[in-house]
């Protein structure tokens, strides 16, 4: 019964493959009756059948009941003469069966159906008849176990696209997962914690650290609803955060209306104190666009800018919400610089403005007190070197602040902002 059930081929629609088989048995042995039958625990159920009408019968009164049993063909050639099959409802009533010729079907080993032969008449076959009648068995056998290969082939191809599809959503997760990460943290950074589920700390000798803030920030969006607040930022810090790229930092966060970067890590490099000043001098930039172009009594916000070079140690924190970033005092330091700036002024540290003061003009501002009552000297960015310049303010990269970049660093520039809005 598990073998025939495993073709699933019960009850299932007529298959021309069948309907062809007994036609061609019928007009092979002139006989009026050709069927394939499938014998269940209960019935007798006819695949395909010529010369009989019911499409299925009772197991107990069947002929297939016990040719099914045999491995080689069961023929009654006379039904009326054989005791067993006298009073069957088949012989003495429709369809009338005289003599009956029936050969096992196996598929895998097992008896699964028939392939049967009847007349209203008694009949015998020939030894030749009768290796005929078996090879159109051997025929419909081999079809039911093609049936059961395709189904099989079938079954798998599903389980295969099955899984695929669930492998591609799971990939599409982990790419959802990495994009995430990568949004959180730096690349390698964000590998390291996928990999191993953690990040080791890691102490950077040099880099140079950026922060903002907006002017009057508070005071001016006391007057905006909840989602225009969110909606400026997010104009203001988008903005950020192509500049950053372009210019080779890596933002770690914002706080409020304060946004930080750093450049120099998690790949260390050169030129990062003057990438951090050329992209601090764009994102002015795009604060003074945003207030040119702003609406009358409209509200736009001026900046204040602040760097400082040296070393830091870089993790990730947390376990449900992943942080990276950096501690030390050169964070501290660079936030020092923002606060203790001026409005539309990129303030610099001692130390920062000695590895930039080859590129650009500073302004000395002398030893300033910071919030944390120290004091400490501290410099404006106005402009870029005279000799740097373009002759007649041409746009793009000055050639010759180019050429210094490339001696210094030993690598093209990525990127300079627009100097006629500086």
């Amino acid at each position: 019964m598990a073998a025939l059930r495993s073709l699933g081929v019960l009850d299932t629609p007529p298959d021309e493959r069948f309907d062809t088989l007994v036609r061609l048995a019928s007009l092979m042995f002139k006989m009026p009756i050709s069927y394939v039958s499938f014998v269940d625990s209960d019935r007798q159920w006819l695949k395909a059948r010529v010369g009989i009408t019911p499409c299925e019968t009772a197991r107990d009164g069947a002929f297939c009941s016990f040719a099914i049993l045999e491995d080689r063909p069961f023929f009654v050639p006379d039904t009326k003469a054989d005791s067993r099959f006298t009073n069957n409802p088949l012989v003495v009533g429709d369809p009338f069966l005289g003599s009956y010729f029936g050969v096992p079907l196996k598929v895998a080993g097992f008896n699964v159906g028939t392939l049967c032969l009847a007349d209203h008449e008694p009949r015998t076959l020939s030894e030749t008849e009768t290796e005929a009648l078996v090879e159109l068995a051997n025929v419909a056998a081999r079809e039911l176990g093609l049936r059961e290969l395709v189904d099989t082939q079938t079954r798998l191809l599903e389980a295969q696209r099955e899984k695929e599809l669930l492998f591609d959503q799971l990939q599409q997760e982990k790419q959802r997962g990495d994009r995430f990460l990568l949004s959180l943290m730096p690349g390698d950074i964000a590998e390291e914690l996928s990999t191993s589920g953690k990040v080791e700390p890691r102490y950077f000798h040099d880099v140079t650290v950026l922060f903002t803030d907006f002017v009057g920030f508070s005071r001016q969006t006391e007057v905006l609803a909840a989602e225009e607040l969110v909606e400026l930022l997010n104009r203001y810090f988008s903005a950020f955060d192509d500049i950053v790229a372009r210019y080779g930092l890596e933002k770690l966060k914002t706080i409020g209306d304060s946004y930080m970067c750093v450049g120099g890590m998690p790949e260390s490099n050169a030129s990062h104190p003057v990438d951090a000043v050329l992209a601090a001098m764009e994102m002015r930039n795009v604060i003074r666009e945003v207030a040119r172009n702003a609406e009358p009594h409209g509200i736009s916000f001026d900046i204040r800018i602040g760097l400082h070079t040296g070393p830091v140690v870089a993790g990730v924190v947390g376990t449900r919400r992943f942080a990276y970033d950096i501690w030390g005092e050169t964070v501290n330091l660079a936030s020092r610089m923002e606060s203790s700036g001026a409005p539309g002024c990129i303030n610099l540290s001692e130390r920062t403005f000695a590895r930039v003061k080859d590129f650009f003009q500073c302004e000395h501002r002398g030893r300033v007190t910071t919030k944390d009552h120290q004091e400490r000297e501290m410099y404006f960015v106005r402009d870029l070197q005279n000799s740097l310049k373009s002759p007649s303010d041409e746009p793009g990269v000055p050639p010759q602040f180019q050429r210094r970049y490339n001696t210094y660093f030993r690598k093209p520039l990525q990127a300079f902002p627009r100097l006629d809005l500086s």
